[in-house]
């Protein structure tokens, strides 16, 4: 079916079906070794396993596509220390979500993303500051305000606790 190919197995899962960081670093270098593709999606469903398990916070963009994030990885993972970032946008005017933002019941919170100043220059001359929109520059804004909470010693399950409830609730579409 698919000739000079080799497929090489990496196992990952433990004995108590856990995929610890350890050996997803060691499979991924002997992928890396033998030069073969890597399932992206079992990986980072794995590596967020194990970043849960550990405690580690993940934030994660919700996506730009428009759609229910419930399908989007990594955001369909969920988990007690995970946050999916949507995009929104009038800051001051209206509490709307970025009509490209994904939503859903998987997106825990909605952060300011549009229009955000980055450190990059435009090709212009003169070289102005770029503006960047989405839910990208969404998240960077909620894992600030999350780190703030972390460095006050808040446990990180409970960071994204505050987090949620101190949020307005939006209607997503």
């Amino acid at each position: 079916m698919a000739q000079n190919v080799t497929l090489v197995p990496l196992q990952v899962v433990d004995d108590n079906e856990r995929a610890p960081l350890s050996k997803l670093i060691a499979a991924i270098d002997m992928a890396i070794d033998v030069g073969e593709a890597i399932h992206w999606a079992l990986l980072l469903q794995a590596l967020h396993d194990a970043a849960q398990e550990h405690d580690i916070l993940l934030v994660s963009p919700a996506g730009n596509d428009g759609v229910d994030a419930s399908d989007v990885s990594p955001c369909s993972f969920g988990g007690p220390r995970a946050i999916c970032v949507a995009a929104m946008m009038d800051w001051k005017k209206l509490n709307v979500l970025h009509p490209r933002s994904n939503f859903g019941p998987k997106v825990d919170i909605a952060a300011f993303g549009y229009r955000i100043l980055s450190g990059r220059l435009t090709d212009a001359p003169g070289g102005r500051l770029r503006t960047f929109s989405g839910t990208c520059t969404s998240s960077a804004f909620a894992a600030g305000a999350l780190a703030i909470l972390i460095s006050m010693g808040v446990e990180s399950g409970k960071a994204k606790q505050l987090i949620e409830e101190s949020t307005d609730q939006m209607n997503y579409r």
